[in-house]
């Protein structure tokens, strides 16, 4: 669920307030079709401006950082295992933080020249065989923190697949706040 802080409720009334007034100004109209039509889009735009509003809000209000984090493979189950800790070092509390966890491949075999980008036949261009080509990225989003308090810190531990076929895996980790 989102949280919503006290800046949050503010900016939420400051823009029901904007849709009275724009409200009450379009009653002036004589035209009843008109006055309807000036309250719809003055309700969309208000919405609209909601939305943007607490988005941008969030970015500045929701902050946290990743710390000790450390990934371990696990041969044995062709996984691996991401563990740290996510701090909230904001004013506010979080409602959940989810990372973002890409596992790239990185090539480590010579491609000889031309042969990755030109097709050896005219009708290779078009089939695939689905037994030869192999994933090089995994993308897997965890929930790792709920109700984050300013200046909580908590632990979290997560598996993921690891496909056997990465050479040369290159590890990223994005954090995101609500």
């Amino acid at each position: 669920m989102y949280h919503m802080t006290l800046l949050h409720w503010i900016v939420v009334a400051v823009f029901v307030f904007i849709f009275l007034l724009l409200s009450l100004l379009s009653l002036k109209e004589k035209n009843p079709k008109t006055v309807l039509l000036m309250i719809i889009s003055s309700f969309i735009i208000t919405i609209i401006g909601i939305v943007f509003s607490l988005f941008a809000l969030d970015k500045y209000v929701k902050k946290a950082e990743l710390v000790n984090v450390t990934h371990k493979r696990i041969s044995l189950t062709e996984s691996m295992k991401v563990s740290g800790k996510v701090k909230n070092i904001g004013d506010f509390q979080i409602g959940y933080c989810n990372i973002e966890v890409k596992i790239a491949n990185v090539f480590s075999r010579k491609i000889g020249k031309g042969s990755m980008f030109s097709p050896r036949s005219f009708g290779d261009m078009f089939s695939s065989s689905s037994g030869s080509v192999k994933s090089n990225l995994v993308l897997e989003t965890f929930k790792i923190a709920k109700n984050l308090r300013p200046n909580e810190v908590k632990k979290f531990s997560l598996t993921l697949k690891y496909p056997p076929h990465f050479e040369k895996p290159v590890l990223k980790y994005k954090l995101f706040c609500y």
